[in-house]
């Protein structure tokens, strides 16, 4: 079960709602650990132990919530066939929940509050003129970079190559026919580049405030590629949608078998051993998660979950 918080702000029209929220909020995940906050090298240090201890302990609560899903299953079905019995819809996502908070502030809540909202730490550093977001995956809908636009003083540019598309503002927001990828090629037509290469050909170099990637399960592919001695300027903030099931439904490739060459997972469904590999990788390249927002708009099949995370630790080199 996911604890929800109860005081949150719509970066579109920056009014803050406290108190209890009405029955339908959609509202993250709580922190799991309270962390000091007053001073960014103590919030630093802080969210550096949290997420330590989040490495440390996820292979230990991996094998714990197996044994008691199975345990639970063969109790109630008297069974004494052996297989492999996984947690069902969002309990499948619950070694994931947050562990640390924004480093000022609560969450806000930027975009939509249904589908395509996303949680963030509203820091004042995305209110600076020249803060810098991303969004990886957009398909033509571009409500996200238009909640960024109006509620944040950042410059956006949007990634996807597998539609012709055009800038909102020439001032603040840039197109890419680019889609990420684990290495730079061009794939059917279409142009694929990793993420450090998009950050210094298409932004210059300069540090990302914020990514934003919705890419319907092409997330695991592309995340695969962030490597650790080439992550220096990797984003502040990274707010993605995780899917374990209902992977690439969104896309022109689903159900077309000579298109799955392109696929990890063609028509399979993720275990929890494998999000616990990709939630490690974020790990180890210094991520800490602050949200987790189930997506309410799957029928209760609990697909997907929105997920941001925040970076709590650099390599050494990154600092001279």
């Amino acid at each position: 079960m996911v604890v929800t918080i109860a005081a949150f702000m719509y970066m579109g029209s920056l009014v803050i709602q406290p108190g209890a929220p009405p029955a339908n909020a959609h509202l993250p995940g709580a922190p799991t650990r309270q962390l000091t906050t007053f001073a960014p090298l103590r919030w630093t240090a802080n969210g550096s132990a949290a997420l330590e201890d989040f490495r440390d302990t996820l292979l230990p609560r991996m094998l714990n919530t197996y044994t008691a899903v199975e345990a639970a299953k063969y109790e109630k079905d008297k069974t004494t066939e052996i297989s492999r019995v996984e947690p069902e819809r969002y309990d499948r996502y619950n070694l994931f929940n947050p562990v640390v908070r924004c480093p000022k502030g609560d969450l806000v809540r930027l975009g939509s509050d249904g589908d395509g909202g996303k949680f963030l730490c509203g820091e004042e550093r995305l209110q600076q003129p020249g803060c810098l977001v991303m969004s990886i995956g957009s398909h033509g809908q571009y409500d996200f970079e238009e909640a960024v636009l109006k509620g944040t003083a950042c410059e956006v540019h949007t990634f996807d190559c597998t539609y012709d598309g055009a800038s909102l503002d020439g001032e603040r927001h840039t197109y890419h026919k680019i889609c990420a990828g684990i290495k730079n090629e061009k794939r059917d037509g279409l142009q694929f580049m990793t993420l450090p290469d998009m950050i210094r050909s298409a932004m210059g170099g300069r540090p990302v405030d914020l990514l934003k990637m919705d890419i319907e399960g092409f997330e695991y592919e592309v995340v695969s590629g962030f490597q650790m001695e080439d992550s220096c300027h990797f984003p502040h903030q990274i707010s993605l949608e995780v899917h374990y099931k209902q992977l690439y439904s969104m896309t022109d490739f689903m159900g077309k078998r000579d298109e799955w060459r392109h696929m990890l997972w063609p028509m399979h469904e993720l275990s929890l051993g494998e999000l616990g590999v990709f939630f490690g990788h974020f790990a180890n390249l210094g991520y800490a998660v602050v949200s987790r927002d189930d997506n309410p708009y799957t029928g209760g099949e609990g697909c997907c979950s929105e997920f941001t995370l925040i970076r709590v630790e650099q390599p050494a080199h990154c600092h001279g």
